[in-house]
This record gives C-alpha cells, structure tokens and sequence, in this order.
C-alpha cells in the first residue's frame, strides 16, 4: 500500500521492487487493525 492507498498482492509488490507504478511511492504493509473500532 503507498501513501494514496494503491494496494498489491506480495508478489507484484516485490516484483515491482515495493515502489508504487502509479504515483512512485514506497510500498509497505497496511497497518494492522484492532478487534474494538473504538480502541
């Protein structure tokens, strides 16, 4: 996920060298969520 939300599998990411195709943003992995929305 890059910084405008552009989202790809794990594959195409490292074959993409983890730099996003539309903006040339870093890839990294999307934050993970809490079980309670309200924490």
């Amino acid at each position: 996920m890059c910084s405008y939300e552009c989202t790809f599998c794990k594959e195409c990411s490292a074959t993409m060298n983890f730099i996003c195709p539309n903006c040339n943003g870093e890839l990294v992995l999307r934050p993970t969520r809490q079980t309670n929305a309200s924490q």
